[in-house]
């Protein structure tokens, strides 16, 4: 035994003998990248779309190496527009969209092999996490806007629409004069299926309106809540001026026949369907607030007694000549006759004009329908507005 060791001893003191001394010492292997955190973290479902989004890593990075050529964000196979950022002494990449995410997507962040640590270490293939967005935008823009003020009393009220792709909302409304009342959602809400509410009741002068809105998405639960919001509307004895504005397209559909007559209106009951459109969304009328709407229609011939009139809302952009029959979906007024005219107004008539003036497009056109057979000489739309310094 004592000879075994002894020569196990000797072998050692050989080998260490033949040794190098002026040989380099051996070099340390090159690591790759450890990545310490990511955020959003990998495979998260409903994350909010303006997430921060970023890659934290143990070491520091090469900042030649970290640019857009190398961290990519990608929907599908698209690669989205980002600024990319090292921060944090060189040990996190932040990616910054350039375009809003889209709701209840999938995306990939990418980083490639090229990224390198600042000792030349790299993933040696792409390392990749993905996250799925949210399915509701943040209820803001609103209309009026925050602290607006001399509003008119028809405005409605409008918020940030959702994407239609990531499926139908139901909103609730809540709005008033007491602001605690508002924020506690302590007064009946209006339930509408579209971003707005148009006003069935005019706002009271001077009065200051709160408002707020909650957003539930019909198919993932995700709900949101505004903050409230608030505008005062036109003080009482506030100057009015007015202005008529005819319409571009008009005319009406025979049942009968199934023929449209152009530039002409007749109304008759189910025998005929009239319609008539206004340009009410230009710049020349954008700062307008109104008063009111009216309405009105010259018959041909004296109007023995009063026909029932109505004017309805048409939700599609029917015009004289279309191949689609023209559906009325929103009663907007009733009709009154003075000195042989129709005139038809009402508080949610001049809130749709009002809507419609300010780029909200709640309705495309009226219809007007009468119990009996009148021709009309034509037709106009009177907007009563107030002059602001």
């Amino acid at each position: 035994m004592r000879n075994r060791l002894a020569g196990i001893v000797l072998a050692v003191s050989a080998l260490a003998g033949c040794s190098d001394p002026s040989a380099p010492p051996p070099v340390a292997p090159v690591l790759p990248p450890a990545v310490l955190a990511v955020q959003p973290p990998a495979r998260t479902v409903g994350a909010a779309y303006d997430t921060d989004i970023w890659i934290t890593f143990e070491g520091p990075l090469d900042a030649a190496t970290v640019n857009d050529h190398t961290v990519f964000l990608k929907l599908d196979t698209r690669r989205i527009p980002s600024v990319i950022r090292l921060e944090d002494g060189a040990h996190r990449i932040r990616i910054v969209s350039r375009e809003e995410l889209l709701l209840r997507r999938t995306y990939t962040v990418e980083i490639t092999d090229n990224v390198r640590t600042l000792d030349g270490g790299s993933f040696g293939e792409t390392f990749f996490w993905q996250f799925t967005t949210n399915s509701l935008r943040h209820l803001d823009r609103p209309l009026p806007s925050a602290g607006a003020v001399d509003e008119s009393p028809a405005t409605g009220l409008s918020w940030r629409r959702n994407d239609e792709s990531a499926g139908p909302v139901t909103y609730k409304v809540y709005s008033g004069l007491d602001s605690a009342a508002v924020a506690m959602h302590a007064v009946p809400p209006r339930s509408t299926k579209a971003p707005y509410v148009l006003t069935t009741q005019a706002w009271p002068e001077a009065g200051r309106i709160f408002w707020s809105v909650t957003a539930t998405n019909d198919q993932t639960g995700e709900t949101k809540a505004s903050p409230v919001w608030a505008f005062q509307v036109v003080a009482p004895g506030t100057p009015v001026d007015s202005l008529i504005l005819q319409p571009f397209d008009v005319g009406y559909l025979s049942r009968r026949t199934g023929r449209w007559v152009c530039g002409s209106l007749v109304t008759g009951g189910d025998a005929q369907v009239s319609v008539m459109r206004f340009r009410l969304d230009t710049p020349a009328l954008a700062s307008l607030k109104l008063a009111s709407a009216t309405l009105v229609f010259s018959p041909t011939t004296f109007l023995q007694s009063d026909p029932a009139f109505l004017a309805l809302g048409m939700d599609a952009d029917y015009g004289c000549g279309s191949s689609l029959l023209p559906v009325g979906v929103l009663q907007l007024a009733t009709g009154v006759v003075q000195d042989n005219r129709i005139y038809c107004s009402s508080d949610l008539l001049s809130s749709e004009v009002q809507a419609r003036i300010r780029g909200v497009q709640p309705l495309y056109g009226y219809m007007l329908t009468t119990n009996r057979t009148v021709n009309y000489a034509g037709s106009s739309i009177t907007l009563r507005y107030y002059r602001l310094p």
